[in-house]
């Protein structure tokens, strides 16, 4: 490998954090993968074409993680995001977006919280523990 073969490695690396896994013929992460992102963050799952494509989990600093399915690096369709306090945030396509909770949530956790998780055209729908 050249010298600016090795830039180039490391400027990615600097940009959109350290990756492990498959790649395609034109370099990008493609397959099954694991990165570490420069916030800390680490998603491990599906790649297409570079983005975070099909089924995955993807860890925060805070504690949360996502589990469920992404399309070109945004969560879409079936996915759940469990919260370090305990709750759980279920959306399923088609269904609307559910909350299910096993801890204490106030009115503007639920909106903060739930709002990355929405994509357009999604209903947001509280669900009491029986």
């Amino acid at each position: 490998m050249s010298e600016s073969g090795s830039e180039d490695v490391d400027n990615e690396s600097s940009k959109i954090g350290q990756y492990e896994g498959e790649r395609n013929e034109l370099g990008q992460r493609h397959g099954a993968g694991k990165a570490q992102l420069p916030n800390g963050d680490i998603y491990q799952g599906q790649y297409q074409y570079g983005a975070r494509h099909g089924e995955g989990t993807y860890y925060f600093m805070n504690g949360a993680r996502y589990i469920g399915d992404s399309r070109q690096n945004k969560k879409h369709g079936q996915g759940t995001f469990y919260y370090p306090d305990g709750s759980k945030y279920e959306a399923t396509p088609g269904l609307s977006a559910v909350l299910c909770r096993t801890g204490t949530v106030t009115l503007q956790q639920l909106v903060d919280n739930a709002r990355p998780a929405l994509t357009e055209g999604s209903v947001l729908t509280a669900v009491s523990p029986t």
